[in-house]
C-alpha cells in the first residue's frame, strides 16, 4: 500500500507517465517535464495488482530514504529498456531539486539561530539624512517599547526611564496593565504586518497528455514551454510523418503544378493552405502557424516528390494490338484524300505527341493544319485526341507570356483561325511552332525558369489560301477534311497511342516526309499576290531586274509614288517567280540589287548571289 508521499511511474504508449498521491506532487513532476499526472486513488483498473520495482541509478533507494519525502515506484508492465534511463534521469532531477530546497530551507533557519542583535546605531544612515534619522533614533530609544498580544506597544515620554528598549532577538516582555480610562495619546498599537503566502510554482511544462505523444512521434522542436516552434522545420516534419497527410501532396513535372487528393488528384490551392493552417493551429496545438509557413513546407515537400500524370497515363494503356492505325487516321477520321503524303503526316502526327510527352523538348517544328467548312467539327476532333484535360484552344497573343504560361500542362494546342493571321503574324507562329524551350517567370517564382515544349500545335481554318508566307510555309502539313468521324477517334485513340509508343521504341523519326508532295500540297494553300501575274509576264521578257524596274515597268507606279513597302513585296512576288538575288549594282550614282531567274545561276562560271 502507497502512502500518502508515493509516487508511480509506468509506461503508456511508449511515453512516461507518472501518477502521483498528492496535487503538490503532480505538479512538480509536472514541472520536471513529465507527461501526465493522476492524483491517487484516480488509478485506471489496469494498474490494479500490478508488480512494482524500484527504478532509478545506484543509490538512489538511499537517496529517498534519506530525504523520507519520496518513494518512486514503477510498473512492470511493458517496460523498455530504451525508457530506463529516461525514468532514472527524471527521477533523479526530482531529487536534485527536492535535496537542494531542503537544504537551503536548513541553511537559512541556522542563518536566523546564529544572528546576533542589531542595533539600530549600526544601520548605515545617507549623509543628507543624518540629522534627521538621528533624532528620530533618540526620540524612539527614549520610549519604552512593550508587546501587548502579538503588538508593538510605544508608551509615552513620562514611562521612558522605567524599562529598557528590547533587542530584535530578545524574548517578549510581559504586557502591561493598561488602563482602561487612559488617554488615547499615550500610547498606540502598531499591527504587525502580514506575512504574505507565497505564490504557487507555475508550470514550465503543461500536461499535454497524447498531444505530446503526437509531437514527439512526428519529431517537432519544442519550446521551453513544451509546445511546438511554429516554423517551416516542424510544418515540414508534419507534412512527412503524419499518417493523415503523408503522400498527399507532390509535384506534377507535365502539369507543372502542386497536386494533392488521392481518388481524384487536383491542383492545391490557397484554400488548401488555409486548412492545414487550421489543422495544424486547431488539432495540433501549434496556435501561431501562419498560412505563409504552411506554403513553404508543403512546396518543398511536393518538389521533392516529382510525378508525371501524361507519362503515368500512357504507361497503362494496354499493349498494341499490331494492327495499324497511325498512318490511315486522317484518311480514316477526317476524310482526307488517301496517298502518301496523308500516310506521313498521321504516322508522324501521332509519334511527335507521344515524343513530346515521353522526352519534353524534343525538337519538332511542324504543325498539321486541318482545312474544311466551318461545322464539320475540326476542333470537337482535336478535343477528342487528347481529352479535354489535355487540349487547349489558343486565345492569348502567342508572343505574350500569358500564352505560354496557359499552355503548360496542355498536350494538343489548337490555333485556330489560321487565314486571320497576317504574314507577320504567321512568322511569329512559325517561331513559336519551332522553340523546343520556354523561358519565362511564373507567377509567384522570383526568377525565370526554362520549361522543355512537352505539347504539339495542330491548326484549324476554313479556307485554303491562309498562306501568306512566299516561302511556302514548310513548317505546316495541310489535311483537307471533308468528314470528321469524331466516335472512332475516341475508340482507336488507345491503340494509336500504344502504336505510337512501339514504333518511337523501335526507332522511327517523327518529322520524315515525302519532299514533292509535301511541297506541292504547301505551295497549293499559298495566297497568290495579285502584281505576281503582271510581274511574272514582266520578267519572262528579261534577263535581269531590280525591284525599281518591277514597279516602274511591270506595275507602272510612278517613282515619285514608290514605297519602301511596294520594293519589299516586289522582291517577294520575283522570289514567286523563281528569281534569285545575284549581285549590286551601281545604277545613276545607287547600288542596286540586281535579280535574274533561278536557271541563270547554273551556268558555268556564275557565282551563286
Amino acid at each position: 500500500m502507497l502512502n500518502q508521499f508515493s509516487i508511480e511511474a509506468h509506461i503508456s504508449a511508449g511515453k512516461a507517465v507518472f501518477v502521483c498521491a498528492l496535487a503538490a506532487d503532480c505538479e512538480h513532476l509536472v514541472d520536471m517535464g513529465c507527461v501526465a499526472t493522476v492524483a491517487n486513488g484516480e488509478w485506471p483498473d489496469i494498474f490494479a495488482g500490478a508488480r512494482v520495482v524500484v527504478v532509478g541509478e545506484p543509490g538512489l533507494q538511499d537517496t529517498v530514504d534519506e530525504l523520507g519525502a519520496v518513494t518512486v515506484l514503477m510498473s512492470s508492465l511493458d517496460i523498455r529498456a530504451a525508457d530506463k534511463p529516461f525514468l532514472g534521469s527524471m527521477v533523479s532531477r526530482m531529487f536534485e531539486v527536492r535535496a537542494a530546497a531542503l537544504a537551503e530551507s536548513k541553511r537559512q533557519a541556522a542563518i536566523l539561530e546564529t544572528s546576533p542583535p542589531i542595533a539600530l546605531e549600526q544601520i548605515a544612515v545617507p549623509e543628507k539624512a543624518a540629522p534627521k534619522i538621528r533624532a528620530a533614533r533618540k526620540r524612539k530609544a527614549a520610549a519604552p517599547q512593550t508587546e501587548v498580544e502579538g503588538r508593538m506597544v510605544l508608551g509615552s515620554g513620562a514611562d521612558a526611564g522605567s524599562s529598557p528598549a528590547p533587542s530584535l532577538n530578545s524574548a517578549p516582555a510581559a504586557a502591561p496593565d493598561i488602563p482602561q480610562d487612559a488617554p488615547e495619546q499615550d500610547y498606540h498599537v502598531i499591527e504587525p504586518a502580514p506575512v504574505p503566502e507565497p505564490e504557487p510554482a507555475k508550470s514550465l511544462i503543461p500536461s499535454f497528455g497524447s498531444l505530446a505523444s503526437r509531437w514527439a512521434a512526428m519529431g517537432l522542436s519544442t519550446a521551453t514551454n513544451g509546445t511546438p516552434h511554429a516554423n517551416a522545420s516542424n510544418a515540414l516534419h508534419i507534412l512527412q510523418n503524419d499518417a493523415s497527410l503523408l503522400g498527399h501532396v507532390w509535384y506534377d513535372t507535365f502539369l507543372q503544378r502542386i497536386q494533392t487528393g488521392s481518388q481524384a488528384p487536383r491542383e492545391w490551392l490557397d484554400d488548401d493552405d488555409i486548412s492545414l493552417m487550421i489543422y495544424m493551429q486547431r488539432d495540433l496545438a501549434i496556435h501561431k502557424m501562419s498560412a505563409l509557413t504552411v506554403r513553404q513546407a508543403v512546396s518543398y515537400v511536393a518538389t521533392h516528390d516529382r510525378r508525371n500524370c501524361l507519362k503515368d497515363l500512357l504507361d497503362a494503356l494496354p499493349e498494341w494490338d499490331k494492327i495499324g492505325r497511325c498512318d490511315a487516321f486522317f484518311v480514316d477520321c477526317f476524310g482526307c484524300e488517301p496517298g502518301k503524303y496523308a500516310s506521313a503526316v498521321g504516322g508522324n502526327f501521332w509519334k511527335s505527341i507521344v515524343a513530346r510527352a515521353l522526352r519534353p523538348g524534343c525538337k519538332f517544328d511542324n504543325m498539321v493544319i486541318l482545312e474544311g467548312e466551318q461545322g464539320i467539327r475540326k476542333s470537337t476532333a482535336c478535343l477528342a485526341i487528347v481529352g479535354p484535360s489535355f487540349f487547349m484552344e489558343a486565345h492569348e497573343n502567342v508572343m505574350s507570356k500569358d500564352f505560354y504560361i496557359s499552355m503548360q500542362g496542355k498536350w494538343l494546342v489548337e490555333v485556330n483561325e489560321m487565314d486571320s493571321f497576317s504574314r507577320a503574324e504567321t512568322t511569329k507562329v512559325k517561331s513559336v511552332i519551332s522553340c523546343t524551350n520556354d523561358r519565362y517567370r511564373a507567377p509567384y517564382e522570383r526568377a525565370a525558369r526554362d520549361h522543355p515544349r512537352q505539347n504539339v500545335f495542330i491548326g484549324t481554318t476554313n479556307r485554303d489560301d491562309y498562306n501568306k508566307d512566299e516561302t511556302g510555309f514548310r513548317r505546316g502539313w495541310p489535311i483537307r477534311c471533308t468528314e470528321i468521324d469524331v466516335e472512332l477517334i475516341k475508340q482507336n485513340r488507345g491503340q494509336m497511342f500504344a502504336e505510337a509508343i512501339a514504333r518511337l521504341k523501335a526507332g522511327e523519326k517523327w518529322w520524315l516526309m515525302p519532299g514533292e508532295e509535301t511541297r506541292i500540297e504547301q505551295e497549293a494553300r499559298y495566297a497568290e499576290d495579285p502584281w505576281s501575274e503582271p510581274v511574272g509576264k514582266y520578267l519572262a521578257s528579261v534577263r535581269e531586274a531590280t525591284a525599281a524596274d518591277i514597279l516602274t515597268n511591270a506595275l507602272a507606279i510612278p517613282v515619285g509614288k514608290q514605297m519602301r513597302q511596294d520594293l519589299m513585296r516586289a522582291v517577294s512576288v520575283m522570289r514567286i517567280c523563281g528569281w534569285k538575288k545575284a549581285n549590286r549594282v551601281r545604277r545613276q550614282g545607287e547600288i542596286v540589287n540586281l535579280w535574274r531567274p533561278a536557271d541563270w545561276f547554273g551556268k558555268p562560271g556564275v557565282r551563286d548571289g
